[in-house]
């Protein structure tokens, strides 16, 4: 069975344990294969642990000085379905909307070609969860960063901490961190069984930020594609791009976001609330089976008349756009600088 299938089934917890015991395994197993006689081998190993404590503890010290040497504060909210029950938003749908927003403006806090979706209305059930961190301490935050978040729910929780992207950008220091959290399995679908019994707040711990920002100052044309919820992992580069060329810091237009909208139900991003700086060129595809809902239909209309964002029922024609961006665009000074493509990688369980 391919080791790539096996991380689809089982859940990140499972995954993890599996590996912290494998690698002890094999270090067992190594230190059993030396022999009595060869203490240079057996000092090499000696070596190897030592370094691997004194990592360890360096680790727990950094994470306990950016938690403040204690817990943080951690919000949750649920943010329902689609579904039709007239000119109704609930005040987390509203939140959303306002903090999405400003995301893609024109820099200077304009909130400028806004729609708003009169469909959305209450629901019981929801596929993602909207978790807010709030730090003791300021924590600056690069695009394309992650964290480890611990979150005490019950016995099994306790020993575990999960890696959720961080789904919004500052060039300031933090004091809150914005995660997306999509339902799924393990400690997801934990969250969101506590959520509906009514726990919206809670204690816990971070570990990070992990990841680095990718250089853009050698592209012409930056590619993001995303599939379903993997959207929300491209905000924080999209905040970031435009912050980054109206403070003249890069010099990158056009930006294109290819979004293939695997569920209309599932996504809530673009039914909110959107804004568009001129240089974001936003395409949207979609193949939901069998007519689509009312309000659905309002939005994909709605969002057509755009001239920055185009909608296609029809699946996201991946090889095409790289051939007709990333070999027939050249560059505006002729050089035919390359192109960046930014893809999401999915999140675990």
């Amino acid at each position: 069975m391919p080791l790539n299938l096996i991380a689809r089934i089982l859940p990140y917890e499972v995954l993890l344990f599996l590996h912290h015991a494998v690698s002890i395994l094999l270090c067992y197993a190594v230190w059993c294969h030396i022999p009595a006689d060869k203490q240079l081998t057996r000092w090499f190993m000696y070596a190897i642990a030592g370094i691997f404590l004194f990592s360890l503890a360096l680790q727990a010290v950094i994470t306990l000085y950016r938690n403040w040497f204690w817990f943080q504060s951690v919000s949750l909210e649920v943010n329902p379905k689609v579904c039709v029950q007239g000119n109704i938003e609930t005040e987390t749908q509203n939140k959303i909307r306002d903090k999405l927003g400003r995301k893609f403006g024109n820099g200077n806090g304009d909130q400028a070609g806004a729609i708003k979706h009169p469909g959305l209305g209450t629901g019981t059930d929801f596929d993602y969860v909207q978790v807010t961190l709030n730090l003791r301490k300021p924590l600056m935050i690069q695009p394309g960063q992650y964290i480890r978040l611990w979150v005490p729910l019950d016995f099994t929780t306790v020993v575990q901490s999960h890696p959720f992207a961080i789904a919004d950008w500052s060039p300031d220091p933090r004091r809150d961190l914005e995660l997306f959290v999509e339902v799924r399995r393990g400690l997801t679908k934990k969250l969101r069984e506590e959520l509906s019994l009514g726990m919206r707040s809670n204690i816990g711990m971070f570990t990070g930020p992990y990841g680095r920002t990718l250089s853009i100052e050698h592209y012409e044309t930056i590619l993001l594609v995303a599939t379903g919820f993997g959207v929300a992992a491209l905000i924080p580069y999209l905040q970031w791009l435009v912050h980054a060329v109206h403070s003249h810091k890069a010099d990158v237009v056009p930006m294109h976001l290819f979004w293939q909208i695997t569920s209309w139900s599932k996504q809530c991003f673009p039914k909110t609330h959107q804004d568009f700086s001129p240089f974001i060129k936003i395409h949207m595809y979609f193949e939901e089976q069998g007519s689509l809902p009312p309000e659905i239909t309002w939005f994909a209309r709605q969002m057509a008349e755009h001239e920055r964002v185009n909608v296609g029922e029809k699946p996201l024609p991946l090889e095409d756009l790289l051939n007709s961006e990333t070999v027939m665009s050249p560059a505006r000074d002729g050089s035919r600088k390359t192109t960046m493509i930014a893809v999401p990688m999915a999140t675990m369980d």
